[in-house]
C-alpha cells in the first residue's frame, strides 16, 4: 500500500500535491472573510467565488493542451506559482485597507484560470514519477 511512497520522486509529488490541495481548499474560506472584511454580502461573495469557478469550467481543455505540449510538472508548478503571487497580493491590499471587490474578483479569476491548468497536468504525471518496473500500480487521482 505504501510502496509508491518509497520512491523519492513520487514522495515529493505526493507532498507537493498535498500542500497544493490544502491551499486550494482553504482559499475559499479566506475569500469569505475577505469579502466580509470589505463590507460585502452574499451577492458579492457569490460574485467573487464565481470568478474562480467560471475559468475552471471554461479552461480545462486549454490546460489539457498545455499539459500535453509542455512538461507536466512545469504546468503544475506554474499553476501554483500564479496563485501564490495573486493571493498574497490580495492579502496586502486587505491589510493596507485598500482592497475593493474588483480586486478580489480579479484575484479569484486569476487563481481559477491557473487552477484550470493543474488537473489535466496532474492526471498524467503519476505514471511519469513512478517507474514502470517499481512493482507498484499507481492510480491516477
Amino acid at each position: 500500500m505504501g510502496a509508491p511512497l518509497a520512491i523519492t520522486p513520487y514522495r515529493l509529488h505526493f507532498t507537493a500535491r498535498l500542500l497544493s490541495w490544502t491551499g486550494s481548499a482553504v482559499a475559499p474560506i479566506g475569500l469569505t472573510f475577505a469579502v466580509l472584511r470589505i463590507g460585502g454580502g452574499p451577492g458579492v461573495l457569490g460574485t467573487v467565488l464565481a470568478a474562480s469557478v467560471v475559468p475552471q469550467i471554461l479552461l480545462p481543455l486549454v490546460g489539457g493542451v498545455a499539459a500535453d505540449r509542455l512538461p507536466r510538472e512545469r504546468v503544475m508548478v506554474w499553476s501554483d506559482v500564479v496563485c501564490a503571487v495573486a493571493e498574497p497580493a490580495a492579502v496586502l491590499l486587505l491589510v493596507s485597507g485598500t482592497a475593493r471587490v474588483w480586486h478580489l474578483v480579479a484575484m479569484s479569476a486569476v487563481c481559477g484560470a491557473a487552477g484550470a491548468f493543474f488537473p489535466p497536468a496532474a492526471g498524467g504525471i503519476v505514471v511519469e514519477v513512478v517507474p514502470p518496473n517499481s512493482g507498484t500500480r499507481p492510480t491516477l487521482c
